[in-house]
């Protein structure tokens, strides 16, 4: 994105230069000679004004005929429109990628929410049908099914919390706020402490 920033400042620039190609031109040329060629014995006739020689010249070049300069700022100018086209269009690829991921970390930490609820029930299942069991009013296939029930809705919550780690570590680095600090160790964000 900074690279494709840079690439829409230099096209900037690019469209100046050519634009002040279109204008007229004025050009100076001034001379001036002062006495006439002296050796060190006539330093005395140093400042003499009666021999002094001006010459001068102006050319003005008027934009009659401009069709390469015009040609060359039509150039410039579609390129300065494609950069901020491209910059455009990566910008809103950005915009949607970390939508897409902060969507991703939304469904993910709803799925961790439904998953700890499921385990609190599954395990208030495994009591039930242990107490249903010491009674007689149950059977054992109805403790080993609860218990099955825990270890699935256990599994499926370690499962839930591996996404949403990843949907945040995926969030990070796309918004630059995860870094590889020396020796390959994540540095992850971390909210400063008021105080």
């Amino acid at each position: 994105l900074r690279i494709l920033m840079g690439r829409v400042y230099d096209a900037q620039r690019t469209v100046v230069v050519q634009a002040d190609a279109l204008g007229a031109e004025l050009t100076l040329f001034g001379e001036a000679h002062s006495g006439q060629s002296r050796s060190l014995a006539s330093v005395d006739s140093l400042i003499r004004t009666d021999r002094n020689v001006y010459t001068g010249s102006v050319i003005l070049d008027l934009p009659f005929e401009r069709t390469a300069e015009r040609n060359a700022y039509r150039e410039s100018y579609i390129g300065l429109e494609r950069a901020v086209r491209n910059l455009q269009d990566l910008e809103d690829d950005v915009k949607f990628s970390i939508r897409e991921k902060l969507y991703d970390m939304t469904r993910t930490r709803e799925s961790l929410i439904i998953q700890t609820s499921a385990v609190s029930l599954a395990e208030k299942r495994v009591k039930s049908a242990n107490l249903f069991l010491e009674a007689g009013r149950a059977q054992i296939r109805d403790l080993l099914d609860a218990q099955e029930a825990l270890l699935n809705a256990k599994n499926a919550l370690i499962g839930a919390m591996v996404d949403y780690r990843i949907a945040e570590l995926e969030f990070q680095r796309d918004t630059g706020l995860l870094t590889i600090e020396k020796g390959g160790i994540l540095k992850e964000y971390a909210e400063k402490e008021k105080g």
